[in-house]
């Protein structure tokens, strides 16, 4: 009996004319006017190319390929000398309902859901007309010839080094099966009597994660990338592929990139006759506390069937039922990874310790395709759960550095107090709003000169006690409408400019704000509490930064136009801040790299601004005038090892992170490391974590002096005097 084979551009056509005896391989063309002899098979190959599906710009040409050259044949063709007729689909069908309703940008759910018009079609014409036929829904397929399989592009990245896009980190775990092995599923179809939809696939899964690491991660040069797919998509064993060879994939691979490795694949499989019905698609919350029940709203709000259920290590609360889902134990979860694959488990506990954290991602990365966690709990921004904290990446719980908690001892001091914050759109002034407004002040002044930025802090805080002001700290009558409308008693003054490769080319602004600015605060506000925020970077300066600050240092210690209490409060890096380099570090591996260090021996002092706020608020309390009150900031830490903590955070998430790290060298202004103070340090009675600076001083006579010099050389814009002025007055220094 003679087999027609329709679709000469497929690979599967040639395979299916090797086994196949009798057969001949025709265009769609020739199916619209094929004429049978007698008693014939069809095996209809011909589709629109899978290759060209994601920039499919003719629809008119998408159907002709797709529908309508198969319906102007099937009602031409003589319909009695039809024995059987298969029809090569996709298993990407099984999976169409839950594409229909996302964004398709790559055409997926229009190719699966013409696919099963297609199967709808030939299923009505051969049942009307009594054809014996078959639904061929096809895996993922790959042989030698092959362009566009995800095997065949793996293999072209591996031979090329060319970028090979990773979807999803690797997680989605498919059923691979060679031309061959598919051409010989259908021979056998041909030759058994009956009809129905068959998976053409090997019965089962690999991770594409796993097939990278048999290759060798480091052979590839990888780019994550987000997209929706289907995660779990492996046949159902039947009578056509239950003698199937299942290693052909590895021996595939070893002949054709000639590598010799004999690790084999973890395996997937399905025992039930539906492709999702063994494959956990919903989100296993690990935690039923308040922040697992916070997470659960908020993914049950956008689906809600998106959450399985919860795991809790509390025996009080196990088999119990929260929020509609049931509570289960870590050994329940163990079953359930035994006979089903959970796609993702986000574990919400942010009390746990970064060890025990890190244990309990190892023990679930050996139950789940995905784990990710919420924050750790002095990281969080709030007691408030949000969808951005999921897949947070929690460096500092990882820093070693044992971080002061809040000392909630302020109260009685803060009481009634009306606070002045400049530059609180920032960093720190953001913590610092952020930690006076627990406390019964009487009302919290904001002020900035960036829109955006009183924009941000309005949208964060929402109460009556702020009144948010956009305005800048060189404008006079400003600060003295402020000080007079609100009768300011506490001031903390954390505006300046602070980027210190910026500043190198901006010496006048820096100027402006950092000296003139400071200055400016303390002549409006002369019987008030003033703390002015400084750097390390103000000991011993090197930089246009450094130099500037240690000069505001100086004017806010020696300037005697007024009877306000004014301390100096200097520290280091407030981590992962506005323009920090942590966050160019994040953004560099997120862009796939390389990361610029300037030198792998570079070292920097550290605390998050939540610990520099506290420490900050702290000093305003002490009974100290005219001193520079260092933070103690623990150790320096090379920028290396925070860059190597970073990437462990991303191989975590994604194992075949290869990014670079490049060194680029020391720019103007840096140092290889930072100094605390000048001269010594003394301690405070009752003060573990603030020290005293013993700093040279200087009187006020050479203070105006350089006062006038700098005013002159800024209204002459003299970028090169004014560096000069400033390290010829800081000259037993610098």
């Amino acid at each position: 009996m003679k087999t027609y084979i329709i679709g000469k551009r497929s690979n599967l056509s040639i395979e299916l004319y090797k086994k196949i005896k009798k057969s001949k391989i025709i265009s769609s063309e020739e199916f619209k006017n094929l004429k049978l002899e007698s008693k014939s098979n069809l095996i209809i190959n011909n589709f629109f190319p899978s290759s060209k599906i994601s920039k499919l710009s003719n629809y008119n040409e998408f159907i002709n390929l797709s529908l309508s050259n198969l319906t102007k044949a099937l009602d031409k063709i003589e319909i009695k000398k039809i024995n059987k007729i298969i029809y090569s689909s996709s298993s990407s069908v099984y999976g169409y309902n839950r594409i229909l309703n996302r964004n398709d940008e790559i055409n997926r759910g229009l190719y699966s859901t013409t696919k099963i018009l297609a199967e709808n079609i030939i299923t009505n014409f051969c049942t009307k007309n009594k054809i014996n036929y078959y639904i061929a829904r096809l895996f993922n397929l790959y042989g030698t010839n092959d362009r566009f399989s995800i095997i065949s592009k793996l293999v072209e990245s591996f031979r090329t080094k060319n970028i090979f896009y990773l979807n999803n980190e690797g997680s989605a775990v498919r059923d691979f099966i060679s031309y061959s092995q598919a051409a010989s599923i259908y021979k056998h179809m041909l030759d058994t009597f009956g009809s129905g939809i068959i998976d053409v696939g090997t019965g089962e899964g690999i991770q594409i994660r796993e097939i990278i690491n048999y290759l060798g991660k480091k052979n590839f040069k990888l780019k994550i990338r987000r997209i929706n797919e289907i995660a779990f998509s492996v046949a159902e064993k039947n009578k056509f592929n239950k003698k199937l060879k299942i290693n052909n994939l590895s021996v595939f691979l070893k002949k054709n990139l000639n590598i010799r490795n004999n690790s084999k694949f973890k395996i997937y499989k399905i025992k039930k006759n539906y492709i999702f019905n063994n494959y956990i698609h919903k989100t296993i919350i690990y935690g039923a506390g308040n922040a697992g029940r916070q997470l659960n709203k908020i993914l049950s709000d956008k689906n809600p069937n998106s959450v399985y259920c919860f795991v809790d290590d509390n025996k009080i609360i196990q088999n119990q039922i929260i929020d509609n889902k049931k509570v289960i134990n870590f050994d329940e979860l163990k079953k359930i990874a035994k006979e089903n694959t959970i796609s993702n488990v986000i574990i919400s506990i942010p009390s746990l310790k970064p060890k025990e954290l890190k244990k309990k991602i190892d023990q679930l990365n050996l139950l789940a395709l995905s784990v990710n966690y919420i924050p750790l709990k002095q990281n969080l921004k709030s007691d408030k759960i949000t969808i951005d904290d999921i897949q947070y990446s929690q460096l500092m719980s990882l820093l070693d550095k044992n971080i002061s908690r809040s000392e909630n001892n302020f109260s009685n001091f803060l009481k009634n107090k009306t606070i002045l914050v400049t530059g609180s759109a920032g960093s720190i002034g953001t913590a610092i709003c952020n930690q006076l407004k627990k406390f019964n002040v009487n009302k919290i002044i904001a002020l900035d000169k960036s829109e955006m930025g009183i924009y941000n802090m309005k949208k964060i805080f929402k109460e009556k006690k702020f009144k948010f002001i956009l305005g800048d700290i060189n404008n006079d009558s400003q600060l003295r409408f402020i000080n007079k409308k609100y009768k300011i008693d506490l001031i903390f003054h954390t505006a300046a400019y602070k980027h210190l490769n910026i500043l190198e080319n901006n010496v006048c602004e820096a100027v402006k704000n950092n000296i003139f600015g400071t200055l400016n605060v303390i002549k409006n506000f002369t019987n008030q509490n003033i703390i002015v925020i400084s750097t390390d970077k103000a000991a011993k300066p090197k930089s246009i930064l450094g130099l500037t600050k240690r000069i505001s240092e100086i004017i806010s210690l020696t300037y005697k136009n007024t009877n306000s209490k004014i301390n100096v409060v200097r520290f280091g890096n407030v981590f992962a801040s506005q323009g920090s380099a942590i966050n160019l570090f994040v953004n560099q591996i997120n862009s796939g790299g390389p990361i610029t260090l300037t030198n792998k021996n570079v070292k920097r002092y550290f605390m998050s601004s939540n610990e520099a706020a506290n420490l900050v608020i702290k000093g305003s309390t002490l009974s100290l005038n005219n001193q520079i009150l260092i933070l103690k900031m623990g150790k320096q830490i090379k920028l290396i090892e925070i860059i190597n903590k970073l990437l462990e955070i991303k191989r975590d998430r994604n194992p075949f992170t290869d990014i670079k790290i490049k060194e680029i060298g020391l720019r103007k202004g840096e140092k290889m490391e930072e100094k605390l103070f000048i001269n010594k340090s003394k301690k405070i009675s009752g003060q573990k974590d603030i020290l005293i600076a013993k700093e040279p001083k200087y009187d006020l006579l050479s203070i105006n002096v350089l006062l006038e010099k700098l005013d002159h050389y800024l209204h002459h814009y003299n970028e090169k005097k004014l560096e000069i002025q400033m390290k010829t007055f800081l000259k037993k220094e610098v």
